[in-house]
């Protein structure tokens, strides 16, 4: 039976609001590997009986990524997996912290990932112990359209995106700089101000404004003495006959 893209594409993305919040630093092709277990949540059990397998179908992958061959999606399936089986992906449990530390859980992102081409077969055995981080419960979840999110190549704007989409009722977000250089992991050098803001900041917002259905204003700048310490971000979410 022809899968149906369209209707892939439109689906919406629930992933917890810890997940959203975590620190980590994934590729563009990593989060997509991320966003196609996310879509299909319905993973298999491995050999333990944890329900931790997500199959990934090449074909699929290549025309909801809008890929133009299916060597190139394959090559950045690929790739994004060697690069996750060395990755970890950190929690916060500010419930654990004490005055002077935060409460941490880290977990490394694969168990094991295992590769059929002549099926255009993927199938991704996630940490087991992440699985309860994944889609979030009770109302402790972000949603974000496949789409949209699957349009930015930015990985830093995707992360962005997911946060802000997590406070998408206030319509706005105070961007503390300490705070998202831990989370998205941002290089030593954003640390000083014209760096943050040329090579993530603004960047991430062009994209995010260009092609996804969010609109986000001119960052307003927060100083604490003479150093700025963050940036409120005010945003809507309507319909763009001209996304690209």
């Amino acid at each position: 039976m022809k899968t149906n893209i369209q209707n892939i594409r439109n689906r919406v993305i629930k992933q917890s609001n810890a997940l959203t919040e975590a620190a980590y630093s994934l590729s563009r092709d990593g989060k997509r590997i991320l966003y196609s277990c996310l879509h299909n949540n319905k993973p298999k059990a491995n050999d333990f009986g944890i329900e931790c397998v997500f199959t990934i179908d090449l074909q699929v992958f290549k025309d909801t990524f809008k890929y133009t061959t299916r060597k190139e999606a394959a090559h950045d399936i690929r790739g994004a997996l060697d690069s996750m089986s060395s990755k970890f992906v950190k929690f916060y449990i500010p419930e654990e912290d004490s005055a002077d530390e935060k409460a941490t859980e880290n977990i490394p992102w694969l168990g094991k990932a295992r590769s059929s081409p002549k099926r255009g077969i993927y199938e991704v055995e996630l940490n087991p112990n992440l699985m309860e981080y994944l889609f979030g419960s009770e109302g402790n979840f972000t949603l974000f359209r496949l789409e949209e999110a699957g349009e930015l190549q930015n990985p830093k704007a995707i992360r962005l995106y997911e946060l802000l989409c997590k406070y998408r009722d206030q319509k706005e977000y105070f961007l503390y700089r300490e705070r998202v250089m831990e989370r998205f992991q941002l290089p030593p050098s954003y640390e000083k101000l014209s760096h943050f803001r040329k090579k993530f900041l603004d960047i991430a917002i062009a994209e995010i404004n260009k092609k996804t259905n969010m609109t986000i204003d001119e960052p307003k700048e927060t100083k604490k003495g003479r150093k700025v310490i963050g940036f409120l971000l005010t945003f809507k979410e309507e319909a763009k006959n001209n996304k690209q």
